[in-house]
């Protein structure tokens, strides 16, 4: 999940995040990383942090 949030929370890797390429590579790869996840607290984190993503 740090992972995950490093997206949002850094300043840099959220920068990157305003060209499609980059934002499409963050969002494939957090999907990925949801699909191993079990935990559904942790799934609703991922989908949450994957829409933030999204509206960037």
């Amino acid at each position: 999940m740090a992972l995950a949030r490093l997206f949002i929370e850094n300043d840099r890797a959220s920068s990157e995040l305003v060209t499609n390429k980059p934002k499409a590579r963050a969002k494939d790869l957090l999907e990925e990383l949801k699909g191993k996840l079990t935990i559904q607290a942790s799934i609703d984190e991922m989908d949450e942090i994957i829409s933030q993503i999204s509206k960037k």
